[in-house]
């Protein structure tokens, strides 16, 4: 939605006050402090910081509603811009999208109205990691290039540096995605696991979601070797359109990359561990090659780059024990990459566990059992559906299992199993948010309690 057409809205309705709404009132706040604004939120105000309750009881414009009630005061007549993480298929938002309520989002207005080029990043995994190399290639090669979206703040803050020659790298979820109406400029889509059915009630859901990375308009980047990603694509002729990697043109061999079949660097000297990350690498220089950036470039940028924090992160070697931070594998399939990544040999402890997802574990309790790993923790609720994987193999007596519900029992737990010189890895192939508030407070607690130790 054009920026005109969205403040000529008699009023326009906030849903959700985390980081996107508060994004969305400043924004609209910064064109018009007059216009009239309707702010919807599941928490009562006095949950949030005292600038914001301060704030929004200033505002003589302003019509709150906090609390469990918030849903029923959406109404026929809203334009809605709606937080990615509230679900579409709420009975309250579906009534009130069939009475004539328009619904939207900051992503939708920031793709709307910027003059420059706009990059998509998706996937199961590997999204922040791709996002973060294309970001960091343009830099090197003198792009006025700018990473937003479900990596940092709401996109709609970057809409002050727009220009005909900037260029906007979003990491985009499928919770984004599926609140789009229009793809970016050139769309990568790397990886497709089952994740987030809890939200998008099936798979077939989340994948549809996910497609909408790109249209006919859309320069179009994806993994080949995920099968469903390459079927949908062909049966609905995008794939003339499209450039794939990992197939006989783009792909990794020996450790060097090959583009267009021809060898163009070595990935001897880089930083990132594992296989994974080699495709993430692949993709990226697809796309930086697309905006004119040179291969020497491309090459001294990717050697530069290091793991981000809570992938595959190595916290150091404490008390002859080398830990690592993988708080960001959320999925089985990730933490199958991650355990593959670091050698099965050298790790001896893994921590597992989260909230429960219904996931299938039985590649990643037969890689365990694969693996030299001895020691394992778990945090509730998957803990149970793992447990009764190895329990099913009959493996239990194989391995010294602890269940915990604190980070710091569980550190100090590894600290007395863990062999000298082992790894001890934090890769819970399922979501935080059961016993912390998102995977990034679950790492960060994970590495303060292994610093305690030092």
């Amino acid at each position: 939605m054009k920026i005109n057409l969205l403040m000529k809205q008699p009023i326009i309705t906030i849903l959700g006050f985390g980081l996107e709404g508060q994004a969305a009132y400043d924004f609209i706040r910064k064109i018009d402090r007059r216009k009239k604004i309707k702010i919807l939120e599941r928490k009562e105000l006095d949950n949030f910081e005292l600038k914001w309750q301060s704030e929004l009881k200033r505002d003589r414009n302003i019509e709150l509603h906090f609390g469990l009630d918030y849903l029923s005061y959406l109404s026929a007549r809203d334009l809605i811009i709606k937080s990615p993480g509230i679900n579409p298929r709420i009975p309250e938002i579906s009534r009130a999208k069939r009475k004539g309520a328009k619904l939207t989002a900051l992503v939708n207005i920031f793709l709307d109205n910027i003059r420059g080029k706009s990059i998509g990043v998706t996937g199961s995994k590997g999204k922040s990691t791709t996002s973060s190399l294309i970001y960091s290639l343009l830099k090197a090669g003198g792009k006025k290039v700018y990473l937003c979206g479900n990596i940092g703040r709401p996109v709609i803050d970057y809409l002050k540096y727009d220009s005909p020659e900037t260029i906007f790298v979003l990491e985009l979820s499928s919770y984004q995605l599926e609140d789009t109406s229009r793809p970016p400029d050139v769309g990568v889509w790397v990886s497709f696991f089952s994740d987030h059915l809890n939200y998008h009630e099936n798979l077939k859901a989340y994948f549809k979601a996910k497609t909408k990375i790109s249209d006919r308009r859309t320069i179009l980047v994806y993994n080949k070797k995920f099968k469903k990603i390459d079927n949908f694509y062909r049966k609905n002729k995008f794939y003339k359109q499209a450039i794939t990697y990992n197939d006989h043109l783009n792909f990794i061999k020996d450790d060097f990359l090959f583009l267009n079949n021809k060898r163009r660097f070595s990935l001897d000297q880089i930083k990132l561990l594992g296989e994974h990350n080699k495709e993430n690498m692949l993709a990226a220089t697809i796309v930086a090659e697309l905006f004119g950036i040179k291969n020497n470039i491309i090459q001294s940028a990717i050697e530069n780059f290091s793991n981000l924090e809570h992938r595959l992160e190595k916290v150091g070697k404490v008390k002859d024990i080398i830990f690592y931070n993988d708080s960001a594998s959320v999925t089985p399939d990730s933490t199958i990459e991650a355990i593959k990544a670091l050698s099965q040999e050298n790790i001896d402890t893994v921590i597992l566990g989260g909230q429960n997802r219904n996931y299938n574990f039985d590649r990643l309790v037969k890689l365990i059992s694969e693996s030299q790993i001895r020691n394992i923790a778990f945090f509730p609720d998957s803990d149970r559906a793992i447990f009764q994987t190895i329990k099913k193999r009959g493996l239990v007596k194989r391995y010294n299992i602890r269940h915990f519900n604190k980070m710091d029992d569980c550190v100090r737990w590894c600290f007395e199993v863990t062999a000298k010189d082992k790894i001890c890895l934090l890769s819970p192939g399922s979501p935080s948010y059961l016993s912390f508030k998102n995977f990034c407070e679950r790492g960060d607690l994970f590495k303060k309690f292994i610093k305690i130790k030092i």
